[in-house]
């Protein structure tokens, strides 16, 4: 078999504890794809796809940062990690439904891995991820008395799911964040919140939004979400693969941050 190819499926399949986490490319109880190939003697891998990967990967050439850039970078991790001087105090208009990051972590550990039936799982062949962080983020907005989604509390004309599915903004990464940052008065209907520079400004319950990373000189769109729902160890919950991950695994990705703050119906 010298320098065939071979192509190997198989699903690495792990616990669904809710405290583990997995590096990206495990891609827990997703389905994977390997081409084995001979060369001199050793098989090596020549392609592995699974659920997700084009999130992390590209097939541009890696293009590595200047000095300079590596600096700045270090600069700005550093500037991150200083204490935050701001008040953090937000100012809830009367007809606004607060986020409760609390609450949107207990859906996504209760979800993250046996979809809501309520509302449509949209499942590999595109990507869940947007779907499961707006189903985190509503159920944030809501409280106790907040049954199901048929009457769609705490959901917007724009933003919303059910049954049968959900709207744009809802469902795909870029959509979801031109409409959750949009400018817009107080008092208007939408989601609220505003955008943080680093990881350290998220709060429990943040998005973060990724991208193949500038190592690869890519301007490709952000195309994966996932929730902050441990601050001191930043695990993150994400759907397609439906695992909880660390923010260290996330390598060569350029990320955005997003805190949610209140919801106008």
């Amino acid at each position: 078999m010298n320098n065939e190819e071979v192509f190997v499926h198989f699903t690495i399949t792990g616990d669904r504890d809710r405290e583990r986490a997995y590096p990206p490319f495990l891609a827990v109880n997703g389905q994977h794809t390997m081409c084995l190939k001979q060369i001199d003697g050793v098989w090596k891998i020549t392609f592995h796809y699974y659920p997700g990967s084009s999130r992390y990967r590209t097939k541009t050439p890696l293009v590595l940062l200047s000095e300079e850039e590596m600096l700045a970078d270090l600069r700005q991790e550093f500037k991150a990690l200083s204490p935050d001087t701001s008040s953090g105090e937000t100012k809830f208009p009367a007809v606004s439904s607060p986020y409760n990051g609390v609450r949107s972590v207990e859906y996504a550990k209760t979800y993250i891995a046996s979809p809501n039936p309520a509302i449509y799982d949209i499942g590999d062949w595109i990507g869940n991820c947007a779907n499961f962080t707006s189903q985190c983020l509503w159920y944030g907005f809501g409280d106790d008395n907040q049954a199901n989604v048929s009457g769609r509390e705490n959901m917007t004309s724009q933003w919303y799911a059910g049954p049968g599915g959900g709207s744009p903004e809802w469902e795909n990464v870029e959509a979801f964040w031109d409409y959750a940052t949009k400018p817009r008065d107080p008092q208007q209907s939408g989601v609220h919140g505003e955008i943080v520079e680093t990881i350290f400004r998220l709060e429990i319950g943040g998005v973060v939004q990724t991208r193949p990373g500038r190592l690869h000189n890519t301007d490709e769109k952000y195309s994966h979400n996932l929730l902050l729902v441990e601050k001191s160890t930043l695990l993150l919950a994400q759907n397609t693969p439906d695992c909880f991950v660390y923010y260290s695994d996330l390598a060569d990705v350029d990320n955005r941050f997003f805190n949610p703050r209140y919801l106008i119906e």
